[in-house]
């Protein structure tokens, strides 16, 4: 009954006491886990305490021998270091050296690339490739075989024709080759008209190997080949040859013009050969003197850059008898020499002209313009104005005399005006003209753009009548 009771009364107990029971369950499980660990730890230090002597021994001896080894390592590795301490104390300025040596080698190297593509860019933009070079050779090596084929073989107008072909060839050495070639023909030539071609050439490539033939052919029955002689020297620009040419100009008959007088003069104004002023004076003073002989000297004493001739040409601009030519162009050459004790009497020629009819006045337009043209030269300050009066003029002939002496006056508003006459001169010859002074002047005449409106405006507004254009047209036939 009891134990009937105690039975019935347990699952009340537990399930009033799960908690508690729990805990106390797990807490004798930790213990006896703790006692189970002590005592292994016992039964295992007991081992290890049993084991023999013997396998301390072992252990030990083992530790000494590597120990040993240690020792040796470590001696070996000090005995190394004190043979490279040595080495390095002995290489320590090598190395500096060599650092120095590389700092500059590098330094050396970026300066030779620089230079390298600095040269090589001048190469790709100055110079041609090599190929198109050898190319280019070839090619004008292949026409100057052919141009001496011809000049020896060829009909007179293929020898011609080649002989003028060595203007094109640009190689040095073949239109070295090229020019002996042309000193053969002037010294053997018979057909007169290749002749003069040779010496025409001769002189335009510049051949002063070619001077002695030049010079005999001055002594040539033909005027032809004279004359071509003279130009050819002036070409070639030897001054050496003046003495052969002033014996020449005074050999000559001057009573009557010929080309060879003419060339021999106009290349010793070109060579500045003061040695014939004198003679020059005297020719222009004679009146046996042709008047165009006369009239080339005066403008040649005005080229040769001294004042000796001074007289001379005051004498003749202030002579009111003496051909208007002659005076218009003493005065060229009084403003050409700089010679500034001339305007004076200048300027009074050009008050008597202004003070002439309208109709008289015409017929002494030339000396008119030369005067002040003169006077600009010698920096009168007050020509100007007249010059540029000139410009403006209806006569179309007036305008181009005055643009081709206006290069000569060294006044900036000259470009201006000059670049003006270019674009918008109705006159064409006036317009090339005022081209080709420009040239002179060194301006790049294709940057000097026309404006066309205003172009437009000259053509819209132009009131020129028609017996304006026919009188320009007669001046400009009676000029040329």
């Amino acid at each position: 009954m009891a134990i009937r009771n105690i039975n019935d009364r347990l699952p009340r107990i537990f399930n009033k006491n799960e908690k508690f029971i729990k805990i106390f369950l797990l807490m004798c499980l930790n213990l006896l886990l703790f006692l189970l660990c002590y005592i292994c730890a016992i039964q295992i230090i007991h081992a290890e305490t049993a084991q023999p002597d013997i396998s301390k021994n072992s252990q030990l001896i083992e530790l000494n021998i590597k120990l040993n080894q240690l020792n040796a390592s470590i001696a070996a590795m000090n005995n190394d270091q004190k043979s490279n301490s040595k080495n390095e104390a002995e290489n320590t300025d090598l190395k500096d050296n060599d650092i120095k040596t590389r700092n500059n080698k590098k330094k050396i190297d970026k300066t030779d690339k620089a230079e390298i593509q600095k040269t090589s860019k001048d190469k790709k933009t100055d110079t041609k490739p090599e190929a198109t070079i050898n190319k280019e050779y070839a090619a004008e090596k292949k026409k100057a075989e052919w141009i001496i084929t011809t000049i020896e073989s060829g009909t007179h107008k293929d020898r011609k024709s080649a002989i003028n072909q060595i203007l094109t060839i640009k190689d040095k050495n073949l239109k070295k080759n090229l020019g002996e070639k042309l000193i053969e023909v002037i010294q053997n030539e018979v057909e007169l008209e290749v002749k003069v071609k040779a010496i025409t050439v001769s002189g335009e490539i510049k051949t002063k190997e070619a001077i002695p033939v030049l010079i005999t052919s001055l002594d040539d029955e033909t005027d032809d080949v004279k004359v071509a002689a003279v130009y050819a020297i002036k070409r070639i620009g030897d001054i050496s040859t003046k003495a052969n040419l002033i014996t020449k100009i005074k050999e000559q008959k001057l009573e009557n013009t010929t080309n060879f007088i003419e060339a021999l003069i106009d290349t010793l104004g070109e060579f500045k050969a003061t040695e014939l002023s004198g003679f020059a004076s005297e020719s222009i003073k004679s009146t046996k003197t042709h008047q165009i002989i006369r009239e080339l000297f005066v403008l040649f004493l005005g080229k040769i850059e001294s004042k000796e001739p001074k007289d001379t040409l005051l004498e003749l601009l202030k002579d009111e008898d003496e051909n208007e030519q002659i005076r218009a162009f003493a005065a060229n050459s009084l403003g050409n020499l700089q010679i500034t004790e001339a305007i004076p009497d200048i300027e009074k020629v050009v008050k008597t002209i202004d003070s002439y009819s309208f109709n008289k006045k015409k017929k002494y337009n030339n000396l008119y313009i030369y005067c002040v043209s003169a006077l600009a030269k010698l920096g009168y300050e007050n020509a100007f104005p007249l010059f540029l009066n000139m410009l403006r003029s209806d006569n179309a002939v007036v305008r181009l005399k005055a643009v081709s002496l206006v290069k000569g006056i060294n006044d900036k508003r000259t470009i201006d005006i000059l670049k003006y006459k270019m674009n918008y001169d109705p006159s064409p010859k006036v317009q090339s003209a005022a081209k080709d002074a420009l040239k002179e002047l060194g301006v790049d005449v294709e940057s000097v753009n026309k404006d066309k409106t205003k172009i437009e405006q000259d053509s819209k507004y132009n009131l020129k009548n028609e017996d304006e254009k026919k009188e320009e047209a007669r001046d400009d036939s009676g000029n040329d």
